[in-house]
């Protein structure tokens, strides 16, 4: 028990440490479905379902036949994961060869030795959804002590999930000013109207072979200096 509750802490350290550090969030994710398989007594396997309209992505599979499991939710658009993203907190189910609800997951899952499946949603929006998906070998493997494990690492995916979502808006917001910066600097050089500011730029960076950023970014150093 003392080497199990170690585990816990260890896992639980990490996490905390990489969200503090900002460290990259597929380092983050991969540390939530790496300390899911390691804490979940029974777990074999374990992902990340990412979900934006019609597009998936599998993020940190710890096997490779969960992406294909994920494939087949999106596929028939039906199955625990899915459900879980996109309504239920959590769902566990303790045998799927009494399963009747996803005919076609039960069979692509039970066909790789997958018996029981524990899924935690991890965020939800208006066009984004995610879940933390856990699966077993064994039928009844997943208790409600696991649930309780697993939905804290399902948090902490969530929170890196936000923290990676903020910065990258961040990063646009920063872009649009650099851009709206450089124009209005040609603007008001050449006493042209923004299209023209715009296209300007876009040429020199086609000419240059550089990102339109940079490009920006080095007509305000010139004018500064």
């Amino acid at each position: 028990m003392d080497g199990y509750r170690d585990s816990i802490r260890k896992v639980m350290s990490d996490l905390a440490e990489q969200s503090t550090a900002g460290t990259g969030v597929n380092r983050a994710l991969g540390t939530v479905t790496a300390g899911a398989v390691r804490l979940i007594r029974g777990a074999e396997c374990a992902d990340l379902m990412l979900i934006d309209g019609e597009r998936f992505e599998s993020v940190a599979p710890t096997a490779a036949f969960v992406t294909e499991l994920d494939a087949v939710q999106m596929q028939y658009g039906r199955g625990p994961c899915l459900e879980a993203a996109l309504d239920d907190p959590v769902i566990r189910v303790p045998d799927l060869a009494r399963e009747g609800r996803w005919p076609e997951f039960t069979a692509a899952a039970t066909a790789r030795g997958v018996r029981s499946v524990l899924t935690f949603q991890i965020h939800r929006c208006q066009h984004c959804a995610g879940a933390l998906n856990v699966y077993g070998c064994a039928a009844g493997t997943f208790t409600v002590e696991d649930e309780a494990i697993g939905a804290m690492l399902a948090a902490h995916a969530a929170i890196a999930l936000l923290a990676h979502q903020k910065a990258a808006a961040l990063d646009s917001m920063d872009d649009r000013d650099v851009l709206g910066q450089a124009k209005g600097i040609l603007m008001e050089r050449f006493k042209i109207d923004a299209t023209r500011a715009m296209q300007l730029i876009a040429a020199r960076s086609k000419d240059a072979n550089a990102s339109i950023k940079s490009i920006a970014h080095d007509i305000i150093s010139f004018i500064s200096e």
